[in-house]
C-alpha cells in the first residue's frame, strides 16, 4: 500500500474527489472530513414532489388514483377538483371512446388526444 505519506496523499485525494462529487449534487461541503456523512444524508432522493390542485374534466369518466394523503380515490363524475402530487400516476377509464392524456409539469398542463382508445392513463409528471 505504500508509505504513510502515500496513504495520506491517497486520503487527501479521496477527500477532494468526494467533496467535488457532493458539490455536483448541490451540497455545500466544508473542509472537515467528519462532516461529510451528514452532507451525504442531506441529499434528497427519489425526486422532489410538488402538490398540485387540479380540476379534472371528462365526459362520463372513472378516475382512480392515490391522493397526496396516500388514500385511494375513485371518481365517477364529469368534473372534480383534487390535490395530487407531481409525478403521480392516475388511471382513467373513459366510456366516451375519446382518450385524453394530461401531463402536469409543475403547474403547467399539457393535453393530447387520441380517438382510438377508450382506456387511458393520466400522468402527473415531475
Amino acid at each position: 500500500m505504500g508509505t504513510i505519506a502515500d496513504k495520506l496523499a491517497k486520503l487527501a485525494a479521496t477527500k477532494a474527489d468526494l467533496k467535488a462529487a457532493l458539490a455536483e449534487k448541490g451540497q455545500t461541503v466544508g473542509d472537515v472530513f467528519s462532516t461529510y456523512p451528514a452532507v451525504v444524508r442531506a441529499i434528497e432522493t427519489g425526486g422532489k414532489k410538488t402538490i398540485i390542485t387540479y380540476d379534472f374534466l371528462a365526459a362520463s369518466a372513472e378516475f382512480y388514483f392515490v391522493n397526496s394523503d396516500n388514500e385511494l380515490k375513485h371518481y365517477i363524475r364529469q368534473s372534480f377538483s383534487e390535490t395530487v402530487l407531481s409525478g403521480q400516476l392516475i388511471f382513467c377509464k373513459c366510456g366516451s371512446g375519446v382518450a385524453r392524456n394530461i401531463f402536469v409539469e409543475g403547474a403547467k398542463i399539457v393535453e393530447s388526444y387520441n380517438d382510438m382508445m377508450s382506456d387511458y392513463i393520466i400522468f402527473v409528471s415531475d
